[in-house]
């Protein structure tokens, strides 16, 4: 389970830095501006695409954390 929470520090470790990238120009992100630049084009591109595997990334811990509860912690609790 300490390696999925390493796995998800270094997502959003990757997800800070973009959005610092982003917080420094904010018109990158602005969907009005029809003359992006291929470089806004790609920042976008990838905050959603780190942001969509933190959240995959999670999902998937959570339902480790489920399974070992049910399987372990439950256990323990109530013998």
């Amino acid at each position: 389970y300490l390696l999925h929470i390493s796995k998800f520090r270094q997502l959003s470790t990757e997800l800070i830095k973009i959005m610092e990238k982003v917080k420094e120009n904010p018109s990158i992100i602005d969907s009005k501006d029809k003359q992006q630049s291929l470089w806004s084009k790609e920042v976008k591109k990838e905050v959603l695409e780190i942001s969509k595997n933190c959240v995959e990334h999670e999902k998937y811990m959570n339902d480790i954390f489920r399974k070992f509860y049910e399987i372990n912690i439950k256990k323990i609790l109530y013998e």
